[in-house]
């Protein structure tokens, strides 16, 4: 690590630097973590805002379609059909999107395609892991929705390095081209540290669940965690499958590496991803529509 990420990374930390998140999407966070909230509670809290209220009801109709059935769905029969964690996990994604995707007018191009990125990772995460769920039942602290947060969020720190550090920004996007690589390597060639170290940092700054951390800490190396390893691999493999189904956030040909571990751990057929695409496709562009 050199001492330019040791200092990327402290801006990162630094909850005053970062461009601030909707007050009540912090106090949701806040509530849920601290384990005293009721429905009643959280539903105040998103209907302080009509905007994200709205939002929040219509991802979760998305992710939950048996509450997109009844003509009376309300934001608290969201939250007690499909839980606390969820909620959370849900209106967190939700923001972030939005703000990769539109917060930069001067990389807009880019962003757009790392917040599509982003948003197939975190489907895809849900899907592998619950499918890895259903085959073989395994422990973990995470729940699938939050399987998809954590895919979303994976990249904030890219996203949050165009409006902190232009430059670097820049220099890993002309990089990675030169290199016909991904962004991760460009990084890592650049800076010799890893892109997910400041969406980590970002995480403290923005003083967001750990258990999003403890996933990104050994998404390049699923091993090191040896109590969530499944897990891992399942965001691991779908941060590697969205690429390879054309959600890429470089604008050029190029493939991520798939680690040995991950590629025996989890396995889709050719038959099943081939299906998985044209869902995905639409998923994304509907989700992108929530977010907006």
């Amino acid at each position: 690590m050199n001492s330019d990420y040791g200092k990327l990374q402290l801006r990162m930390k630094r909850s005053h630097k970062l461009p601030a998140l909707p007050a009540n999407v912090v106090r949701l966070i806040n509530a849920i973590d601290h384990g005293e909230a009721s429905a009643l509670d959280l539903e105040k809290i998103i209907a302080s805002d009509s905007s994200i209220a709205a939002k929040v009801l219509s991802a979760t109709n998305f992710m939950a379609p048996q509450l997109a059935q009844s003509p009376h769905s309300t934001l608290r029969s969201a939250i007690l059909v499909v839980g606390q964690r969820a909620i959370r996990s849900i209106a967190t994604s939700l923001m972030m999107t939005h703000f990769v995707g539109a917060r930069n007018e001067e990389h807009t191009e880019q962003l757009g395609r790392v917040s599509r990125h982003c948003l197939a990772t975190g489907l895809l995460s849900r899907y592998v892991f619950a499918r890895m769920q259903r085959d073989e039942p395994f422990e973990s602290e995470l729940q699938a929705d939050e399987l998809f947060a954590a895919g979303v969020l994976h990249d904030l720190g890219l996203g949050l390095l165009s409006v902190l550090d232009p430059e670097s920004f820049e220099r890993t996007y002309f990089l990675a081209e030169k290199m016909s690589s991904t962004l991760d390597v460009a990084f890592r060639r650049l800076f010799e540290g890893e892109l997910t170290g400041l969406t980590i940092a970002a995480f403290e700054g923005y003083g967001l669940p750990h258990l999003y951390s403890s996933i990104l800490e050994s998404l390049w190396q699923p091993w090191k965690n040896k109590s969530e390893f499944r897990t891992v691999c399942a965001v691991s493999y779908a941060h590697w499958l969205a690429g390879e189904l054309g959600f890429r956030a470089e604008f050029w040909e190029c493939h991520a590496e798939l680690e040995p571990e991950v590629q025996v751990t989890v396995s889709l057929s050719e038959e099943e991803i081939a299906l998985l695409q044209p869902a995905l496709e639409q998923q994304v562009e509907s989700y992108l529509s929530i977010a907006a």
